[in-house]
């Protein structure tokens, strides 16, 4: 990626964070009581996250510094080679998830406990049960984690700790911002991958793909896996 000077800081990337998070708990503690429906309450979660997110950001891109979504990557390249790198990125993101997920698996004692997003796909009876997680994880969720994740807090870092570590610590954070211990390390190793591959794509939309795919294939193995059994 070309560019390594933006006009935000570390500071207002991680500020920027904060007022996501709270938003998006105290929107969704007024909101998600009134849903009975559990997979209803995740769309309405993920999408509001979202939308805070893009907010957010249109602030600080915006009005605050004068600039546009396009420096956060928002841009076009190549549509072919911008697709297959984004489809091998994936595929070798999601194998390094799972094998490191695996490895970690190995050495805790019994099973690690099941995340909710895990157990509603699990729970799907049928392919429309499963219609609704797909298009949280796979739409939804890289939209809005892209932008932000690699789109503004990892330049951020970058340009005031340098590129491996603002990778590091960038990934980092998005593996801790999942709030699962037990999955930290293949999460954060997979934000570390999603950053080289925004890094040598330079659009925002490779690692959108990538992260989709990704999620894609972890879904459609779980919802095999429980419908196999």
């Amino acid at each position: 990626m070309k560019e390594t000077n933006v006009p935000w800081s570390v500071g207002e990337a991680l500020l920027a964070l904060m007022i996501i998070s709270v938003l998006s708990f105290l929107v969704g503690s007024l909101v998600l009581p009134f849903l009975t429906d559990t997979g209803t309450q995740f769309l309405l979660a993920g999408t509001l996250q979202t939308v805070f997110i893009f907010v957010v950001l249109y602030y600080y891109l915006n009005l605050k510094h004068r600039v546009t979504f396009q420096n956060i990557g928002f841009r076009t390249r190549p549509f072919f080679s911008t697709i297959l790198r984004a489809m091998s990125w994936g595929i070798g993101i999601f194998l390094v998830v799972i094998v490191s997920g695996t490895v970690i698996d190995h050495f805790l004692p019994g099973q690690p406990q099941l995340q909710p997003f895990a157990k509603l796909v699990l729970e799907a009876d049928n392919g429309w049960d499963l219609l609704l997680p797909l298009f949280l994880a796979v739409i939804v969720a890289p939209l809005g984690e892209e932008a932000f994740f690699r789109g503004f807090l990892y330049p951020a870092l970058k340009q005031k700790i340098g590129l491996l570590p603002g990778v590091i610590v960038a990934g980092s954070i998005f593996g801790l911002m999942h709030f699962d211990i037990v999955r930290f390390l293949p999460l954060a190793l997979g934000g570390m991958g999603l950053i080289w591959l925004y890094e040598k794509a330079e659009t925002i939309y490779a690692p959108i793909l990538a992260h989709g795919l990704w999620n894609g294939v972890m879904v459609m193995m779980l919802f095999a896996t429980a419908n196999s059994a």
